[in-house]
């Protein structure tokens, strides 16, 4: 129920029964969400902490996963970036707007607009960014968020870190 299983294609699927087992940080964690008529839930367990954390909300308005991920974090000493927003101008931001290929058929796009700052990755909707610096910048009610730099090739990568995630999904742009 709570272990990694292999699909008919030769791929491994982290869900079982409504429970998905990831990587937390450094952790191991069995996490549940779920939500329905107005009541949302987000649930961490991490066993070699012995530690539970539960969120429940009576409300669609609040991101139990980002309070979720707060309180898990302060309890096992996890440190998370200050979302701090910093003023950046459009002329800044020039540099690394564009797109950026996370895989074959995948890409996240940096698009300003309306004096807004978007993320919209393939297949997705256009998600509202916050600037912490001209090349970092987070996501509202979340603890995801995204840092630009330039690689030794000279390419821009962008780095994707969420949840509480020590480890970035990469993207280069194009």
């Amino acid at each position: 129920m709570v272990s990694p299983f292999k699909l008919n294609d030769g791929s491994f699927s982290s869900y079982g029964y409504g429970l998905i087992i990831e990587p937390l940080n450094k952790y191991t964690a069995i996490k549940h969400t779920g939500g329905i008529n107005g009541f949302l839930a987000h649930a961490h367990y991490i066993p070699e902490q012995k530690l539970y954390v539960a969120v429940l909300a009576n409300s669609n308005h609040i991101n139990p996963i980002f309070i979720n991920e707060k309180l898990t974090a302060k309890a096992l000493g996890i440190v998370l970036p200050e979302f701090k927003k910093t003023d950046v101008t459009v002329q800044q931001l020039a540099p690394v707007l564009g797109d950026y290929r996370i895989d074959e058929n995948t890409l996240r796009s940096l698009i300003f607009e309306n004096d807004v700052l978007y993320s919209k990755r393939t297949g997705g909707d256009k998600t509202k960014l916050i600037t912490m610096s001209k090349n970092s910048f987070y996501y509202p009610n979340s603890n995801n968020y995204l840092v630009i730099e330039q690689n030794s090739q000279g390419q821009l990568v962008m780095k994707y870190f969420s949840g509480l995630s020590t480890t970035p999904t990469e993207a280069i742009k194009i």
